[in-house]
């Protein structure tokens, strides 16, 4: 069997290596890589620095990918996914591809690689030990919720005024920008250009405007919003991003937002939801711990 390296083209690329993380993956997610609509939302998240996409790197084996080595939104933060099969040949592999093409510099003009290893990775995590790479006590947590038919997802009730919808019947850019710029605790009005990042964010093929949900307030501003994926082969959901306005907060908007995409995914079958997050709000709706990937660090000077 003939190995190739070679760099990532999105044109070409992006759905295979989709269809790669779908192929390789199932619901409890013991492929031990990433979820197919993270990749999704990574490509069009405003923060993405897409200069660098063609650093990403790809490890056919007879025309099949194999393996990538990906940063999320810029070099210097690094995910290597696998092939059951060819994730202990080839972790060390990805970690040398990382080194040479994917370092970040900070900003005392320091070189610097930090890679991302689930913690049942095994093969991943021994490799970065051999290769100098230290585990710096920070990690990328997901919570997991089982999602048993959409009877199964309580509905929250909504304070009298407010009205839950979703951005199929109702998508107003300049709202949806003021939400998630105060929902993520900036102060203010948020600034006009960032509109075209919030179009942005719409703009995947995998992006659903139907599970995207809203919670309208009295006076027609948006005050939460809950994006919600949904991938059907593995029947998994994925919730990504929430946004609540502070004037808004501790009503149950987020939460009645959530569990309403929630159970708008598990009416299309899904089983598993995840968020990368470990934050209380969403073990309150029902999430529970789920995996972890550990963080190793490596300074070049």
């Amino acid at each position: 069997m003939s190995i190739k390296l070679r760099h990532y083209g999105r044109a070409d690329d992006y759905e295979r290596i989709g269809r790669f993380l779908v192929t390789s993956g199932t619901p409890a997610n013991r492929d031990l890589n990433w979820l197919r609509s993270r990749w999704d939302y990574m490509h069009t998240h405003p923060a993405l620095d897409r200069a660098t996409l063609s650093r990403i790197g790809i490890w056919e084996a007879d025309g099949e990918i194999i393996a990538v080595a990906n940063h999320e939104d810029r070099p210097g933060t690094v995910y290597c996914h696998f092939a059951p099969a060819h994730r202990a040949t080839l972790a060390a592999a990805t970690i040398e591809y990382a080194e040479q093409h994917l370092r970040g510099v900070d900003a005392g003009g320091v070189e610097y690689l930090r890679i991302y290893a689930h913690t049942e990775d095994d093969a991943l995590n021994h490799a970065l030990m051999a290769r100098g790479f230290e585990h710096d006590g920070k990690s990328d947590a997901t919570a997991t919720m089982t999602l048993d038919g959409p009877e199964s997802i309580p509905e929250a009730p909504l304070p009298a005024g407010f009205k839950l919808l979703s951005l199929a019947e109702q998508d107003d850019l300049v709202k949806v920008h003021r939400v998630m710029w105060r929902g993520f605790n900036h102060a203010g009005e948020p600034p006009a250009e960032g509109l075209i990042d919030r179009a942005l964010m719409q703009s995947g093929p995998h992006f659903r405007h139907d599970l995207t949900m809203i919670v309208v307030a009295p006076d027609g501003n948006y005050a939460s919003l809950a994006g919600h994926w949904y991938e059907p082969v593995n029947r998994t959901a994925m919730v990504e991003p929430v946004a609540t306005d502070p004037t808004y907060r501790r009503l149950g908007l987020g939460r009645a937002a959530v569990l309403a995409g929630l159970r708008r995914c598990a009416a299309e079958g899904a089983t598993k939801a995840y968020v990368g997050s470990e934050q209380q709000f969403y073990y309150a709706i029902g999430f529970a711990p789920g995996y972890r990937y550990l963080r190793w660090s490596k300074s070049f000077k």
